[in-house]
């Protein structure tokens, strides 16, 4: 059970691909320097499979709250992780923040699924006022009255190994 008084810790989900790409890159930079900020952080890489599903279960209850960054690259592998990840975590009483990279450029099937899944989260992230903009007029996200925060994000953020720190950028 976690104590009000105890630091508040965050659940990133990852994946276990070994050349992520962008958005990949910054969630596992993001946690990895979440200690900075004087948070807690917890990875954990994820690969679509049903074995998944447990291991979410079992560290959201080490957590206070999940954060799962949009789109991913293999989202037909994985389609369905976020969306359970989010159900568990609303069943567990955490907190559920989607963090958005992209919305108008994204094919309408892939906006559909996103949208299904942000009907389960608290709080939104998005990496541009124009990310947000598209989102909010969406036929399904527009009607969503949860808090957002725009945290923009730079194009030099070195990629982050799966389970490593940071590799330097190369001169």
């Amino acid at each position: 059970m976690i104590r009000a008084t105890e630091r508040k810790k965050t659940l990133f989900l990852v994946s276990t691909a070994t050349q992520p790409c962008g958005v990949e890159s910054f969630a596992r930079h993001v946690a990895a320097r979440w200690g900075e900020l004087g948070l807690e952080a917890q990875r954990l890489a994820v690969s679509g499979k049903l074995g998944d599903w447990a291991a979410i279960w079992h560290a959201l209850g080490e957590v206070d709250a999940i954060a799962i960054n949009l789109p991913v690259v293999a989202w037909k592998k994985v389609v369905l992780t976020p969306l359970v990840a989010l159900i568990l975590a609303l069943l567990r009483g955490r907190g559920r923040v989607l963090v958005l990279h992209e919305w108008a450029d994204l094919d309408w099937r892939r906006r559909l699924i996103v949208s299904v899944y942000a009907l389960f989260a608290q709080r939104f992230v998005f990496s541009s006022p124009f990310v947000r903009e598209g989102f909010a007029k969406g036929a399904v996200t527009r009607f969503l009255a949860a808090r957002s925060a725009i945290a923009p994000i730079p194009s030099n953020i070195p990629p982050t190994a799966p389970d490593g720190p940071p590799r330097s950028p190369r001169a």
